[in-house]
């Protein structure tokens, strides 16, 4: 907590999301495929290179609504107004991942949704060392 109002600090709103792939093996990665990671609609170059395989992860801030077109699927699960923010846990490719929405978003409970990252805003992760490998912009 800071010591006074002038103090500046800072506060994690919500645990990281990592996307890995289907596999019931908790370390699965996702496959990259031609430099690329398709998740629904959503074509993500790799740093990875162009073909392996990769986690993709990030925090419940770093992810946006979008076109179904232009993203991958998101089914809700849970709504939790936090007052200045809403935190949706939903599910993706069979994983539970939660994202923060501002308070006017429209929301409902086993609706599908399409989400996005926010730009530069995702981590890929080496599966194997567990080392960030570079930030990539959404494409």
């Amino acid at each position: 907590m800071p010591r006074s109002v002038e103090e500046p600090s800072l506060v994690a709103l919500g645990t990281p999301w990592w996307l890995r792939g289907q596999g019931t093996d908790e370390f699965s990665e996702l496959p990259v495929e031609n430099g690329c990671v398709r998740l629904g609609a959503l074509t993500l170059g790799s740093p990875a290179g162009s073909e392996g395989q990769i986690v993709l992860g990030g925090r419940p801030e770093d992810l946006r609504q979008t076109a179904p077109a232009k993203g991958f699927p998101f089914t809700l699960r849970v709504v939790e107004p936090l007052g200045f923010r809403v935190m949706l846990t939903a599910e993706t490719s069979g994983q539970q991942i939660r994202v923060m929405v501002v308070p006017e978003t429209s929301v409902r409970v086993g609706a599908t949704m399409s989400l996005c990252p926010r730009g530069k805003r995702i981590a890929w992760i080496d599966p194997i060392s567990g080392a960030a490998i570079g930030h990539r912009e959404a494409e």
